[in-house]
This record gives structure tokens, C-alpha cells and sequence, in this order.
């Protein structure tokens, strides 16, 4: 899991991926060693999505998500934009999905340095 703020122009946006990750998918030695003690529930449960849909999307300072793949992106709100409910969340599917997607950040971006 990562988990960045990227402050490009006033906007933060906070990615997460391997959203689906869990221990019974993991091989990560440490991990392996360790999965026979704990329950089924702790081993198949995916922690990453956890964060992702009970902590930043209940956050109300946290907006715009989209899932790409296994990638999870939000955007961090000013204080004039907080929201009161979970939004809708995009799903994009596809690796193209993906890139029109960060085209369409970039622009943002690159219009709101253009307003005085």
C-alpha cells in the first residue's frame, strides 16, 4: 500500500493502490510464516480496501474518488468544498480509463495556475 499526497498547484491527491491486497495473497515471507495463527477472517480481508472505503471516504475532507484497477484516487478538499456525504465513486477498468483520467487531473491543474 501507498499511500501519497502529491501538493501539484494547490490540489492533493492521495493514491492507494493494491486496493484488493490481502494476506492470503501476500508472499511476503514474514507474512507466510505467520498466517497459520491468525484467523480466516484477518487473512482474507482486504485491509488496503478497508482504508480506502471506511476511512477516506468517510473523511469529509477527502472528495472526487475513482478506482483504477487496483488503484484508488482522491482528492484532498479546501475548507470551502467539504462534502457531507460519500460521493459517488468512479470505477475505471481499463489502463486507458486510467490515463484519460490523469490527462483530465493534469488539466485541472494546469487551468486553475492559469486563473488569476
Amino acid at each position: 500500500m501507498i499511500l501519497e499526497v502529491l501538493d501539484i498547484g494547490g490540489h492533493r491527491d492521495g493514491e492507494l493502490h493494491d486496493l484488493d491486497w490481502s494476506m492470503a495473497i501476500s508472499n511476503a515471507p514474514h507474512i507466510v510464516a505467520r498466517r497459520a495463527a491468525m484467523t480466516t477472517d484477518l487473512v482474507t480481508s482486504r485491509q488496503v480496501r478497508s482504508v480506502w472505503e471506511l476511512l477516506l471516504q468517510a473523511d469529509p475532507t477527502w472528495g472526487e474518488f475513482e478506482e483504477h484497477g487496483e488503484w484508488g484516487i482522491a482528492r484532498k478538499l479546501s475548507t470551502k468544498e467539504l462534502r457531507t456525504s460519500v460521493e459517488q465513486v468512479v470505477v475505471h477498468s481499463s489502463p486507458q480509463d486510467l490515463v484519460i483520467a490523469v490527462v483530465k487531473r493534469v488539466r485541472l491543474v494546469a487551468d486553475s495556475r492559469r486563473r488569476p
